[in-house]
């Protein structure tokens, strides 16, 4: 959930990503705009079962596949971005691809990284943000980031919350043996579940 999910994202969010990828001086060895349409058309056939996938697009290069898996993934079932553990690039790339007018998108971006920023200060092993699934209702989100009361800045923000959520179910582990073994797994814990599912295993 702290990723955007290949198999669910709105061809908006893929844009938006793909694009502020690059503004960050990431270098893509394809198009961006091939990629998007590629991973459209692919899904609409069937799901992506693995990033690995990708590969078999017309002129995807291996070497973006390795730059961009930080930032994509194809699990879980559901779109939501998990705001805690998403990237600021995954979450400014959710906020641009929804419809809002430039100024009322700034605003927000800032005042949310603002907020992920004071989060981590006050709690040092923080990585990301720190929102309770309570601080999603709107009134108190709004009050949290400080959000000015414009039509424009509290409908971005009604947006914004629909596609976000503070939990996850999906885990991505890396083990190295004392051996120098290296190997790749995603589980799925789902409340109530005996054990964790395994989702993907990879070793190398």
């Amino acid at each position: 959930e702290s990723k955007i999910n290949l198999n669910q994202a709105p061809e908006a969010l893929l844009n938006a990503f793909f694009k502020l990828f690059e503004e960050n001086g990431n270098v893509l060895k394809g198009s961006r705009k091939d990629y998007v349409k590629g991973i459209a058309k692919m899904r609409s056939s069937s799901p992506l079962e693995s990033l690995e996938d990708l590969l078999l697009m017309e002129n995807f290069e291996k070497e973006d596949l390795e730059s961009l898996r930080p930032y994509l993934t194809v699990y879980p079932d559901s779109p939501l971005i998990n705001l805690n553990t998403a990237s600021s690039l995954v979450r400014n790339a959710l906020l641009e691809s929804l419809p809002a007018d430039h100024g009322a998108k700034e605003i927000f971006s800032a005042r949310l990284e603002e907020a992920c920023r004071r989060g981590r200060e006050e709690h040092p092993p923080a990585r990301g943000c720190l929102f309770l699934s309570d601080d999603l209702k709107p009134d108190l989100f709004a009050e949290n980031l400080k959000l000015p009361k414009s039509p424009e800045v509290l409908g971005l923000e009604q947006r914004f919350l629909t596609a976000v959520t503070t939990d996850s179910e999906t885990f991505c582990i890396e083990m190295k043996s004392k051996a120098g073994s290296e190997a790749r797994a995603l589980f799925r814990s789902r409340e109530g579940a005996l054990r964790p599912e395994v989702l993907w295993w990879h070793e190398e």
